[in-house]
């Protein structure tokens, strides 16, 4: 029956009821289904690639390292208001913007500080288009490629911090997203006590070189095997004109 329905109802409306069962089947409301761009929103957030289940224990954490300006961050709380939700954020001037955004939002915690493998200072590159950002210089074939959005505007000492001091090793962590260009080795050195506590990690991965000695997709694959986390989902592969550069892969504990 459902089937022959589908060839008569509009589009819009078969994807809304996809959508809400989508929504419903992690553990949030599938009344958000009916939102003005739902569609495109949660594709943004890549919790199509969640498993059922991901987000139903209402006390567990959901941390954004990277959160730039807190696009994914706003959608999280368009799905879950009250959900406990760390942005860690090194550029002061986005840290800034996500405290005055999420500021009624008595869940949201903004940790101004890079994330590596230990505690200090670290050079911070502030680029044409923030997104790209980084703690490491960009690959100067993709910088030539893409000058206007690789070029660097200024570098700024920001403090680094590991995940592990960051984060209370109480709180149980549903989600931890990961987008901090190119520096993710470091990030996981500094998170072995964190990833234990952790259920699902999205996180963005290279195939093109985009900063000069990160590590691509497949060390990234084995570092999280040795943390005892395998490939759950990931995302169609994104950007390049010839070549795919990147995508949004998700781990999940390697016994689920």
């Amino acid at each position: 029956m459902r089937s022959w329905l589908r060839h008569f109802l509009p589009f819009g409306v078969v994807r809304a009821s996809q959508l809400a069962s989508e929504m419903t089947a992690i553990g949030v409301a599938g009344r958000h289904a009916l939102a003005a761009n739902a569609p495109y929103r949660w594709k943004q957030l890549n919790f199509d690639l969640l498993p059922a289940g991901a987000l139903r224990a209402p006390q567990s954490r959901i941390v954004d390292v990277g959160s730039n300006a807190g696009h994914w961050a706003a959608d999280v709380l368009w799905l879950r208001p009250a959900a406990r939700l760390t942005c860690i954020e090194p550029d002061p001037r986005l840290a800034r913007q996500l405290r005055a955004r999420f500021a009624g939002h008595a869940g949201v915690d903004v940790l101004e500080t890079a994330v590596g493998d230990k505690a200090g200072t670290l050079d911070f590159r502030i680029m044409e288009d923030s997104v790209f950002n980084s703690a490491r210089p960009p690959a100067a074939d993709v910088a030539a490629q893409y000058p206007a959005t690789f070029r660097v505007l200024e570098t700024i000492p920001v403090p680094v911090q590991t995940l592990d001091a960051l984060l209370p090793g109480s709180d149980r962590i549903a989600l931890l997203k990961i987008d901090v260009q190119g520096y993710e080795r470091e990030v996981l050195a500094g998170a072995t006590r964190t990833l234990t506590l952790t259920d699902h990690v999205l996180m963005e991965v290279n195939f093109r070189p985009h900063y000069e000695g990160e590590a691509d997709f497949f060390e990234l694959t084995r570092i999280m095997q040795q943390h005892g986390f395998s490939i759950g989902n990931y995302s169609e592969p994104k950007g390049g004109r010839k070549q795919a550069l990147y995508a949004d892969v998700l781990f999940v504990p390697s016994a689920s």
